[in-house]
């Protein structure tokens, strides 16, 4: 087991991120998660890793991502697709001041960017989940092959936006739909990008997502009438985002 070094003040215990680090070992995939449920700052689920394909209750799924596998898990039987294939969830008691916490690991054995997918922040909205920790990519130089250093970025759950999307819908969707990719991530950002949002919210999002994935992308922030917005301009210098900052 690595010596890890958690670079956050967390109010949580550090044996968790300890569990969940040698959780995402366990996946069979090059890019290792690992999820659970907090309450309380304490652990109340087992955590869980991503997996490479899943049958979930007869509908297929092509890979399923640590908090959503931790998500199922925790709601058990109380959670299931409707016939209009929406999740839907029973337990109400079970929705009560839970927060969620993600990590990702390399090949290297170091903690990297776990910032969630807009479709399991989307399922993270619709169970209630208040806040969510995930781990970032730190560039930190080291020779100690046994020093992995985590740092963990938590947000509210409701405030946030992603465009983040999982390999195998990005490829489905460029494959049958978009031939380009910043095309593609445009038109998630038209579809999701809220028209109020506050501005570490904003601050996270362009850090770990937006300038990850549309690095050529600009954002301004202008006054107009003492309020203040956030323009996203696109590669051709074409506004294609404007929204409220709060």
């Amino acid at each position: 087991m690595n010596n890890l070094n958690t670079k956050s003040d967390l109010p949580f215990n550090n044996s968790i991120i300890n569990h969940l680090y040698n959780k995402a070992l366990e996946s069979k995939i090059d890019q290792q998660l690992a999820a659970t449920i907090l309450k309380s700052n304490k652990m109340i689920s087992n955590p869980y890793c991503n997996l490479l394909s899943s049958n979930l209750k007869q509908n297929n799924i092509a890979s399923l991502h640590a908090e959503a596998h931790a998500i199922i898990k925790y709601f058990g039987k109380s959670f299931y697709f409707d016939k209009n294939k929406n999740l839907t969830y029973l337990n109400e008691k079970k929705k009560k001041k839970i927060d969620l916490i993600v990590i990702r690991i390399n090949k290297s054995g170091h903690a990297c960017n776990a910032r969630p997918c807009y479709n399991c922040l989307t399922m993270m909205k619709a169970v209630g989940i208040r806040k969510v920790y995930y781990s970032i990519t730190l560039n930190i130089q080291t020779n100690n092959i046994n020093f992995s250093p985590i740092k963990l970025v938590c947000e509210n759950v409701k405030d946030m936006i992603s465009i983040q999307t999982s390999v195998i819908n990005r490829f489905l969707d460029l494959k049958f739909i978009n031939n380009n990719k910043n095309d593609y991530y445009e038109n998630l950002l038209k579809k999701l990008f809220p028209p109020f949002i506050k501005i570490n919210n904003l601050n996270y999002f362009i850090e770990f997502n937006l300038l990850t994935i549309l690095p050529e992308y600009k954002i301004k922030i202008i006054i107009e009438n003492k309020k203040k917005y956030v323009y996203i301009l696109n590669n051709n210098n074409n506004i294609i985002i404007k929204s409220n900052l709060i």
